[in-house]
């Protein structure tokens, strides 16, 4: 039985889903290249899909219609003596080569976690508690340009650390922001600590800290 697991993943932080966000990137590219008309990018979606699912994928050697089905789909442009050859021809062992590709995945994502590693930097850490900024992600409001606007938004609480470098932030008790609450995950890398500067009087400023 094939168990799921669902993750949270992280406002405005595409590597969240890199997979997914890689596999789209590859489709919008041939898309871009069939569709000389922009309204009519539908009709090939059928298209660009066969032609991803029966190619092989420089990690695993095989395509993914070999992996799930066990042989090469035939396609309309082959040759009569190209089916006759190629049909019937199945993988006598498909369990075996699929564990074989799993371990040739794991060893491609070893080595590109290991290239990622060498330029990341160690991540800050928050704990619960701490009052955050987050970095704004939404686009400009008409008419107004980005560069006035404020590059952060808050200030929040972290609420708790979650796996992979992920906190769930939310608004401050008597916040009035909006009439629900906010609440939501949010990568390292889009926050910063929020300082409370004490000035003279009663008067106090919140800053951004990089600490």
């Amino acid at each position: 039985m094939m168990t799921r697991e669902a993750l949270l993943t992280a406002t405005a932080t595409p590597r969240a889903n890199g997979q997914v966000e890689r596999l789209n990137r590859t489709i919008l590219s041939q898309l871009a290249a069939s569709s000389r008309e922009e309204e009519k990018w539908d009709d090939f979606v059928s298209r660009i899909s066969w032609g991803i699912n029966s190619t092989p994928n420089s990690t695993t050697g095989k395509s993914p219609y070999e992996l799930l089905l066990g042989y090469t789909p035939r396609h309309a442009n082959d040759s009569i003596l190209t089916n006759v050859v190629t049909e019937g021809v199945h993988d006598g062992d498909l369990p075996r080569t699929r564990a074989d590709v799993a371990q040739r995945v794991e060893k491609e994502q070893q080595k590109q976690k290991e290239r990622y590693d060498k330029r990341r930097c160690a991540p800050k850490r928050f704990n619960a508690g701490d009052l955050v900024l987050v970095r704004t992600t939404r686009a400009s409001n008409e008419g107004k340009s980005r560069k006035l606007l404020p590059k952060y938004s808050g200030p929040y609480r972290i609420q708790k650390m979650l796996d992979y470098d992920r906190y769930v932030v939310t608004d401050m008790p008597g916040a009035t922001r909006s009439q629900k609450r906010y609440e939501g995950v949010h990568s390292v890398d889009k926050l910063r600590h929020y300082v409370v500067a004490t000035t003279s009087g009663d008067e106090t400023i919140g800053d951004v800290s990089d600490e």
